[in-house]
């Protein structure tokens, strides 16, 4: 009635042997984990930059950048109370992109 039923092992499809369970997580934690000689090589999950040294565009390329990095800093000092501390920098760059989502659509409006 308690008994438990252990884990029936894992199948490699190539060689039709089993592996065991700890030996599947092993593989996969290193996968995750390069060992140190590969660390240098390995990219982290960033995306690789070109060859040619010009870097790619941000995926969030924006012009309310002094406004982020304000409101940012804010919420580093006032962390306890950024809601009421930091509403005015909050208020100036959600503006600030709100008028940059004008422009653009603006902009793609006028394109067509």
């Amino acid at each position: 009635m308690g008994q438990r039923q252990s884990q029936p092992a894992a199948v490699d499809a190539a060689s039709n042997t089993s592996i065991s369970q700890s030996a599947t997580s092993n593989a996969f934690e290193a996968k995750l984990n390069p060992p140190a000689e590969d660390a240098r090589s390995h990219n982290f999950g960033q995306p690789i930059q070109p060859s040619d040294g010009k870097k790619n565009a941000s995926k969030l390329l924006t012009d309310c950048t002094v406004q982020q990095r304000a409101s940012l800093q804010c919420i580093e000092e006032n962390y306890e109370n950024k809601d009421v501390a930091c509403a005015p920098f909050f208020e100036e760059y959600k503006k600030c992109r709100r008028e940059e989502h004008e422009r653009k659509l603006e902009r793609n409006s006028r394109a067509f």
